[in-house]
């Protein structure tokens, strides 16, 4: 199945590269194997408009997306309006929309709710009176439900984690499979040190495991590579790895990545996308990446929250 590829640039500039590197992103296998990102289209902003229009633009009916921004187990940070406001597609929107696109709530409110009365910055939004802005969005969401996408899977930290919150997500794209990691999503670029001396590699690669402590290291010698993981800041990861040669590092991404284009690899570094919990990290050719990837289907009501243990939106 193919897919089109929507990325927030400010929130994960490696994903772009990624994909177009590894271009089969997993799925559940109740679903299949993958996705196949046919194209990545780079967002300029994390503003819901920028986001739908593209989609209307670049996926057919029937077809499939895949959604690359930062979020959590309420919902994305897609924004309506500027960041400050604070009104992104998170629970307590979701439901707000669903109201007024069903017309239990009438424009005016629409318009309080979604605080479209405020400035957003972008001249040919601004210039709309408010009760136009919510029409303006709201025939936005229609034209992107009316494509009646196979799939939209989100790769945004958390954001599966809540059965009801990626139901009203799935509601929200009007598609027949919405889905989302459990955990943290993670995209970067791994920097890679070869080999400097061949001649005693054993005694190189017994200092660089000291100086690397808790470092993983992979295959023989002559195809070995060596992996560091980082959390910086609490939530930032980085990952560092020291390898044999070239061979070492096409066989360590065969093995960790989905299928893509390794063989031409000779050096530098090398792009990866997994999920974490912040402690170790799953890449995506992991048969268990999938474990962490959760589903809403349409029609299938998700099972009943405790309302004393449901998130609070932020």
């Amino acid at each position: 199945m193919s897919s089109i590829a929507f990325v927030v640039t400010s929130a994960h500039p490696a994903a772009s590269p990624y994909f177009t590197l590894f271009p089969k992103e997993p799925i559940p296998k109740a679903s299949g194997e993958f996705v196949t990102v046919e194209k990545v289209i780079g967002l300029k902003d994390q503003q819901l408009t920028t986001l739908l229009e593209a989609i209307v633009r670049n996926v057919k009916a029937d077809g499939s997306a895949l959604i690359v921004t930062h979020g959590n187990d309420v919902g994305l940070f897609i924004d309506i309006g500027p960041s400050k406001l604070r009104i992104s597609l998170q629970a307590a929107v979701l439901r707000s929309i669903r109201s007024g696109l069903e017309g239990r709530t009438d424009d005016a409110e629409m318009v309080k709710l979604l605080k479209l009365d405020q400035p957003r910055g972008d001249k040919t939004i601004d210039r709309l009176q408010p009760v136009a802005r919510w029409t303006h969005l709201k025939g936005l969401i229609q034209k992107v439900q009316a494509l009646k996408m196979k799939r939209v899977d989100l790769r945004s930290c958390n954001t599966g984690k809540q059965a009801d919150v990626l139901s009203l997500l799935q509601e929200f794209f009007g598609c027949a499979v919405c889905c989302a990691p459990k955990i943290y999503d993670t995209y970067g670029s791994i920097d890679v040190e070869f080999l400097k001396n061949p001649q005693d590699p054993n005694a190189e690669w017994q200092k660089w495991v000291k100086e690397h402590p808790g470092a993983t290291v992979q295959g023989e010698p002559g195809r070995r590579f060596g992996l560091h993981y980082t959390i910086i800041d609490g939530t930032k990861v980085r990952l560092t790895a020291k390898v044999d040669n070239a061979a070492a590092a096409i066989a360590w991404m065969k093995l960790n990545l989905p299928p893509g284009n390794t063989d031409s690899y000779k050096s530098g570094l090398i792009y990866y996308h997994g999920l974490t919990d912040l402690k170790s990290i799953t890449f995506a050719g992991d048969p268990r990446y999938r474990d962490y990837l959760v589903e809403a289907n349409q029609g299938v009501a998700p099972p009943k929250i405790d309302p004393m243990k449901a998130p609070l939106d932020p």
